[in-house]
């Protein structure tokens, strides 16, 4: 999404996927502001434009490491990055559950190159390296040569990459080989739709989030969410992505309202910034925190297992144990 520089905060105008080639040279100048981004292939393609007509990109739905570090001026991250989800992965396997053989299945595309990049990153704090590594063509169910490859490591876990009409395939046709270990993913999956396509499969497995779970509407924004959704879109189905648009949006409406009247790019920038320790509503741990030094918004993870078709947060990991 993008805001027109020459209309109200509140006007909104949609960008899709590929509107134009980057070597467009006058279109983006006039938007104040753009957001909301999906995926990593999109905000590498995004991304140096933003940065090249000096536009303030936010709330891009991706935890790549390019987007938190170095720090970019005009990118706004209002989710915990790829890497603060895989090393709480990591440590939780390692730390309480001892498993220290790790595998990664990923696609052979950008997303999976962050994912892997940052269990890599994560491993290393243990002086360790995954034990086997195998990746499969994006957007396909060809994924049988990557299960026998990392099968054959025997690995105590594996993390797969991947969105859920590639990660429900994984789960299936490994379960259907006999082969069980705990498997892995990440917040960018799309927890309800992967337990939706992957059925019983997906039972057991842990999902890192980076919102608490949508139906703890004790915590006020997540109430106000949902009520939200039921008055403007009541067919549709609450879920952990959607509650993150959300968010998303409320840090960009916060960030419009402290840049002034007057607003600019840059002083869109400064209101970002000007943002410390924010109760969003979220809970204590989920506080909305920037700084000139950082266009980081949260930190915090919530591993979830998925227990009955529903994704369940915990703080112990031996929670996760395969029952």
């Amino acid at each position: 999404m993008a805001a027109n520089s020459n209309s109200s905060p509140t006007t909104i105008a949609t960008i899709r996927p590929k509107p134009r080639p980057v070597s467009s040279s006058s279109w983006p100048r006039k938007y104040l502001h753009w957001a909301f981004f999906v995926g990593t292939p999109t905000a590498v393609k995004y991304v140096p434009m933003a940065e090249a007509n000096k536009i303030p990109l936010v709330g891009l739905f991706t935890g790549a490491q390019t987007l938190y570090t170095p720090l970019r001026h005009w990118v706004v991250n209002v989710r915990a990055s790829y890497f603060d989800e895989t090393r709480e992965q990591i440590d939780g396997l390692w730390n309480t559950l001892g498993d220290k053989k790790i595998a990664v299945i990923y696609p052979e595309d950008p997303f999976g190159a962050a994912v892997l990049d940052r269990v890599k990153a994560a491993l290393k704090t243990h002086d360790a390296e995954p034990i086997a590594m195998a990746s499969y063509q994006r957007q396909t169910a060809q994924v049988g040569a990557a299960i026998d490859t990392v099968r054959a490591a025997h690995p105590d876990a594996v993390v797969v990459v991947g969105p859920p009409n590639t990660v429900a395939p994984i789960l299936k046709q490994a379960h259907a080989k006999g082969w069980k270990p705990l498997f892995l993913t990440v917040s960018f999956v799309g927890t309800d739709e992967l337990i939706s396509e992957a059925g019983a499969d997906a039972e057991g497995m842990v999902i890192t989030q980076v919102v608490p779970p949508y139906y703890l509407t004790d915590l006020k924004t997540v109430a106000l969410y949902r009520r939200t959704l039921q008055r403007y879109a009541p067919a549709e189905q609450p879920n952990f992505v959607s509650l993150e648009g959300f968010i998303d949006a409320m840090v960009l409406v916060e960030s419009l309202k402290r840049a002034g009247k007057d607003l600019t790019r840059e002083g869109l920038i400064h209101g970002i910034e000007s943002i410390h320790d924010l109760d969003v509503g979220l809970g204590p741990q989920l506080k909305l925190n920037y700084s000139p030094k950082s266009h980081k918004g949260f930190d915090h993870v919530i591993p979830t297992v998925v227990r009955g078709g529903r994704a369940v947060p915990f703080t112990d990991w031996s929670t996760a144990i395969p029952k």
